[in-house]
C-alpha cells in the first residue's frame, strides 16, 4: 500500500478512534483520570518524537547520542528567535484551552455532533485568515461556507423536538471550534513567516504544551479533588486518550507530506460520517433525514472549499516559464508551492512576479497545474 493511502486510512482511524475513546472512557459522565496529566504526557511524547525528527534533519546519525542530543539543541537555539518562542508559547496555551474545552464537550454531546460543529471551523478560518491575514478568499469558497452553516443547522434541528442539545452545550460547542479555528490560523501563520524547520518549531511548541499542562495538573490538585497524575491508566481507554493525542498530529503531518488538503478534507469527511452512525449507534445521538441530509451538504460544502482552484494554462517547462504562463494573474506574490512527490519541476529558483494585493499558489500535481487561491 503506498505511503498515501496509509496516511489516508490512518487519519481516519485515528479521527474516528478519537470520538470514541473520548467517550467511551467516561463512567457516569465523569473521566476516571486527569485530564490534564494525560494531555501532560501526550505532549510530552509529542516533544520526543518532534526532537527526534528535528535531530534527523540537522546530525548525522552516526554521531554519539549525547552529542547528537547537545547538537540539536544548539541548532534549535540558533534557528529559534524570542519573538517566535514568545509566539509559540502563546499558541501552545490556545491549544492547551482547547484540548480541556474538548473533554468538557465530550461529556455533554455525541461524537458525531461534535465533529459535524467542528467541520464548521471553515467559517471562523476563512474570517480570521480574510481579516488578519489579508489572504483572499474566492467567491465560490463564501458560498461553500454559507452551504456549510446551513448544512449544520439542519443536522441539528428537529421539526418537531427542537434542538437536539441545550443552548450552553452549543455555545460550548462553538466556543471549542472558535479556539481551534484561531489556533490552526495562527500555527499557519508562523509557518509562512518564520524561515525555521517545522520541527524546531514543534518541538517548542511541545515544550510549552507539556509545561502549561503539567502547571494545570498542579492548580487543580491544590483547589480541586483531582485525580493522581497516574491514577486510572490501568483502563485501556486512558492509555489509549494517551496514545491517540500524541499520534493524531503526525498524522495529519503525514498526510500533508505523502497526499494533499484534499486527502485530508475526503478523510475528515468519511470520519464524520462514520461517527455519526456511530453516535446513533452507541450514543442515542441524533438519527433523521435531517441530520443525514445536512451532514451531507457539510462534507460536500468543505469538499468545494477545500478542493477549489482554476487551472493554469498548460505547455511550461521550467518553472519561470510557469510564472510567465500564469503572470495574468493578478497576484503579490506568485509563489510555486512544490510537492516532491509530483512534481516534475525544479522550483527552487523560480522568480517571483509582484502584482496586486492576494497571494496564489501554483501546484503540479496529478498532470496539471492548478491555482491554489
Amino acid at each position: 500500500m503506498s505511503p498515501a493511502l496509509l496516511s489516508f486510512f490512518g487519519l481516519i482511524t485515528i479521527q474516528v478512534s478519537v470520538g470514541l475513546v473520548y467517550k467511551l472512557s467516561q463512567r457516569n459522565g465523569k473521566y476516571e483520570f486527569s485530564t490534564a496529566s494525560a494531555m501532560t504526557i501526550a505532549e510530552f511524547f509529542k516533544l520526543i518524537m518532534a526532537f527526534f525528527m528535528f535531530s534527523t534533519d540537522v546530525c548525522d546519525r552516526r554521531t554519539p547520542f549525547l552529542v547528537r542530543v547537545l547538537s540539536t539543541y544548539k541548532q534549535l537555539q540558533e534557528q529559534l528567535s524570542k519573538p517566535l518562542v514568545i509566539k509559540l508559547f502563546g499558541l501552545a496555551s490556545l491549544y492547551a484551552v482547547n484540548n480541556h474545552v474538548a473533554f468538557a464537550t465530550f461529556q455533554l454531546a455525541d461524537p458525531g455532533t461534535i465533529q459535524l460543529v467542528k467541520s464548521g471551523s471553515t467559517l471562523i478560518s476563512a474570517v480570521l485568515t480574510y481579516c488578519f491575514l489579508a489572504r483572499h478568499i474566492a467567491s465560490i469558497q463564501w458560498l461553500a461556507i454559507v452551504l456549510q452553516v446551513c448544512g449544520l443547522i439542519t443536522t441539528q434541528y428537529n421539526p418537531e423536538a427542537g434542538l437536539h442539545h441545550s443552548v450552553p452545550t452549543y455555545s460550548l460547542l462553538f466556543f471549542s471550534t472558535a479556539i481551534s479555528a484561531a489556533a490552526g490560523c495562527w500555527n499557519d501563520n508562523l509557518c509562512k513567516t518564520y524561515a525555521v524547520s517545522v520541527h524546531a518549531q514543534n518541538t517548542t511548541l511541545y515544550i510549552a504544551g507539556t509545561a502549561l499542562n503539567l502547571a494545570l495538573f498542579f492548580i487543580r490538585s491544590a483547589f480541586s479533588e483531582e485525580k493522581g497524575f497516574f491514577e486510572g491508566y490501568d483502563n485501556i481507554m486512558a492509555v489509549l486518550v494517551v496514545f491517540l493525542n500524541a499520534c493524531i498530529g503526525i498524522a495529519i503531518t503525514m498526510v500533508y507530506k505523502y497526499a494533499d488538503n484534499i486527502v485530508k478534507s475526503i478523510a475528515v469527511a468519511v470520519s464524520t460520517t462514520i461517527l455519526i452512525i456511530a453516535s446513533a449507534v452507541l450514543f442515542n445521538g441524533p438519527s433523521t433525514i435531517l441530520t443525514y441530509n445536512g451532514a451531507v451538504i457539510i462534507l460536500l460544502s468543505t469538499y468545494l472549499y477545500m478542493t477549489w482552484n482554476v487551472g493554469v494554462p498548460p505547455g511550461a517547462k521550467d518553472a519561470n516559464q510557469v510564472c510567465s504562463l500564469c503572470a495574468y494573474k493578478s497576484t503579490d506574490f506568485l509563489l510555486i508551492d512544490p510537492f516532491p512527490t509530483s512534481v516534475a519541476f525544479d522550483f527552487t529558483e523560480a522568480q517571483t512576479t509582484p502584482r496586486s494585493r492576494h497571494c496564489h499558489f501554483v501546484r503540479y500535481a496529478y498532470g496539471t497545474w492548478h491555482w491554489i487561491v
